[in-house]
């Protein structure tokens, strides 16, 4: 091969190599939900947080880069099924959303609980989240939020489902709790502990001994964009942040922030 022929031959491989690269972007869902993804209040404008960390990590790892879309969970889950966007991080595995989604294997620990007033903690002393029916409490929700096995059985249930009250937005139904629109609001602990001070509202809000649900929560990959191939590659090298301690790394820096 002569020299030009061989610069030339260099330069389609390169080019064609940085096309690749260029195209494999995945877009994933955020929104205000510290220590998992929020604003760096001290750069304005850089998205943060342990999921956004974890997946630049194993998308850079499979030649990817990550696009960051903000938007509410309930707009989240119908742009994924719609193929809207490629990644949702802290999905429950359900089987409605089986029918659009691909999930990861390996998952992330954090329980959902039961905040409540901290003046009302003893009055609010529930073992199960069906004890509130056929009591005055009303339950602050997100909607289309998947907060435990329990939450979606107890949907089908009109005694159930009259003691809630659904918002878009937790960070409104914090504010509904301290303001005693409602008496309770379920959310992740490692979240919920955040934004109440985030909000300074740990004064007034606590969390109570109600563990609504301790099951992981997975990233789900949609079916529309994302090939199982794929999400095996990233379950792969998900799986070697765990083994390798990279992810007790990451949640150890931002939980003690």
């Amino acid at each position: 091969m002569t020299r030009p022929s061989f610069i030339l031959s260099l330069f389609i491989m390169l080019s064609l190599a940085a096309q690749s690269a260029l195209s494999c972007t995945k877009n994933m869902r955020w929104n205000d939900d510290p220590p998992f993804t929020f604003i760096d209040q001290q750069n304005p404008g850089v998205i943060q947080g342990m999921s956004v960390d974890i997946t630049r990590q194993i998308l850079s790892a499979l030649g990817c880069e990550l696009n960051l879309i903000k938007m509410p969970w309930a707009r989240a889950l119908i742009s994924i099924k719609e193929g809207n966007i490629d990644i949702l991080s802290g999905a429950y595995n359900t089987q409605e959303r089986r029918d659009y989604a691909h999930f990861s294997t390996t998952g992330l620990y954090s329980p959902n609980i039961l905040f409540v007033r901290k003046n009302e903690t003893e009055r609010w002393s529930f073992t199960s989240l069906k004890d509130i029916v056929n009591t005055s409490f009303i339950l602050g929700v997100q909607i289309n939020v998947s907060y435990s096995q329990e939450s979606e059985k107890l949907k089908d249930q009109a005694d159930f489902i009259s003691r809630l009250h659904q918002n878009s937005s937790r960070q409104s139904l914090w504010r509904m709790l301290a303001l005693n629109r409602v008496d309770g609001v379920i959310a992740d602990k490692m979240t919920g502990l955040a934004e109440l001070k985030e909000l300074g509202l740990k004064n007034k809000v606590t969390a109570s001994q109600l563990i609504v649900s301790n099951e992981p929560s997975f990233f789900a990959f949609s079916k529309k964009n994302i090939d199982p191939k794929f999400v095996e590659q990233f379950d792969a090298e998900f799986s070697k942040l765990l083994n390798n301690g990279e992810i007790k790394r990451i949640e150890d820096f931002y939980l003690n922030r």
